[in-house]
């Protein structure tokens, strides 16, 4: 179980985010989102430029994972910007562009602005970068989650998913 979240501005809606939960198999086991929030003229000059990080992360996406009744032992990102610390643990999951780094489940740790790791998920592939806000003790886990999880879908998939719907809830195209 993996859970995906994104949060997205759409103009001039406001903020819409979004997580689903999936399974093993990417399917869907539950979708919670936010209908849009559009901050007023006082609140964007009293809060100046960090009104679209506290939106995003504290007012979205903290209060959308807060809500979730299957409690994913990972959720992936759709920004850096929303690697929230705490639990469940956030990771923003790109491919590396690298050379692979050792058998599939093997973790290079990488270090700098943004701490994570490299994750071998199948073997003769770049492996992917996962960068999170999570003790390094934890990487393992998250590493065996998502090789688990990319033995029966793309792990990087569902994202897309959580991004359209959270449009057509932006458009108002939610109707069967």
């Amino acid at each position: 179980m993996i859970g995906y979240l994104a949060v997205d501005l759409f103009e001039p809606l406001g903020y819409v985010g979004g997580c689903l939960v999936v399974d093993e198999y990417g399917l869907p086991l539950e979708f919670r989102h936010t209908l849009p929030v559009r901050p007023t003229k006082l609140q964007r000059a009293l809060y100046g430029a960090a009104i679209d990080r506290y939106l995003r992360t504290v007012v979205i996406a903290q209060r959308v994972l807060d809500t979730l009744e299957h409690a994913p032992p990972l959720v992936l990102v759709s920004e850096q910007l929303l690697l929230l610390p705490g639990e469940p643990p956030c990771a923003y999951v790109s491919d590396a562009g690298v050379p692979p780094v050792g058998q599939v489940g093997a973790i290079e740790a990488i270090t700098g602005a943004s701490p994570g790791f490299l994750l071998q998920v199948r073997a003769d592939e770049a492996p992917l970068r996962v960068l999170t806000e999570a003790a390094t003790h934890v990487y393992p886990e998250l590493g065996k989650a998502l090789v688990r999880a990319a033995e029966t879908m793309d792990v990087l998939e569902p994202m897309a998913r959580v991004r359209a719907s959270i449009g057509l809830i932006a458009a108002g195209d939610v109707a069967a």
